[in-house]
């Protein structure tokens, strides 16, 4: 499988598939595998159906339901949100946004990474986990990680990976990954 395959997987593993909208742990109203609808308006482009009888939903029935979802308590269990909605998309939309956001990541660390081709697979794939759950400008943000990457100290981005508040079994799925690249590369700095 290639890094992007493998972060795929992660990504999905981490973000789980949610096909109704709910509030994700900063309060912004998310749905599939941890797309972020901004406004009303971007959950209305998408092709929410109803849940029972399965007919398409209108814009308003959308907006409202985005409306409806963002007044709610933030950050608990999708499952929680579910018995507040009445709309879903499908699991063929949520994998097709989740692809889309993963090229747009990727055309961002191009950005901001010019050597990303030539960067080992294990780190382009915790860079894209780290880009997935706090955006580029959250990745611009680990200016000591990317200057240890820079460097090919891959042991000291291990160590600059960590995202504040973040999730514990996320920050050592990527710190995982940077230490086996670490490994591998035994003529890199330490």
């Amino acid at each position: 499988m290639t890094w992007l395959g493998n972060a795929r997987k992660a990504t999905r593993k981490f973000e789980g598939t949610v096909t109704h909208m709910y509030l994700d742990t900063k309060g912004f109203v998310t749905v599939g595998v941890g797309h972020l609808l901004k406004a009303k308006g971007d959950a209305a482009r998408l092709p929410f159906v109803k849940r029972e009888g399965g007919k398409k939903a209108t814009k308003k029935e959308i907006a409202d339901e985005w409306t409806t979802v963002k007044k709610l308590t933030k950050g608990r269990a999708a499952r929680f949100y579910e018995k507040h909605t009445t709309l879903d998309i499908s699991t063929t939309v949520a994998t097709s946004l989740l692809d889309r956001k993963l090229k747009e990541f990727e055309s961002g660390m191009k950005r901001i990474y010019p050597n990303f081709a030539k960067l080992p697979d294990g780190i382009k794939e915790g860079l894209m986990d780290i880009a997935y759950n706090t955006g580029i400008g959250g990745l611009r943000k680990f200016k000591k990680m990317k200057a240890a990457i820079d460097e090919g100290d891959y042991s000291k981005a291990a160590k600059e990976s960590k995202r504040p508040g973040g999730r514990a079994e996320r920050n050592n799925y990527v710190r995982n990954l940077f230490m086996k690249v670490h490994k591998a590369n035994p003529g890199k700095k330490k």
